[in-house]
């Protein structure tokens, strides 16, 4: 999703963060709207809850999207 989306970067390696607060790729916080959004993804495919104590990091690695620019 996060390549679909166009927020990850081609042929490296993307830090994503995410925590009850925010996400962050590479190091850029998200829009409020793409926060929730993957939010929402993370906590129906774990049945867990992001809290504000909570913090996944995490590393992608980026493939060409058909999207030319970030959907936000």
């Amino acid at each position: 999703m996060l390549n679909k989306d166009g927020l990850l970067e081609p042929y490296r390696s993307n830090k994503v963060e995410i925590t009850g607060k925010h996400l962050k790729i590479n190091g850029e916080k998200m829009p409020k709207a793409i926060f929730q959004k993957y939010k929402d993804i993370y906590q129906e495919s774990t049945g867990a809850p992001l809290t504000k104590g909570s913090k996944m990091v995490f590393d992608v690695e980026g493939k060409p999207s058909k999207r030319k620019v970030k959907t936000f």
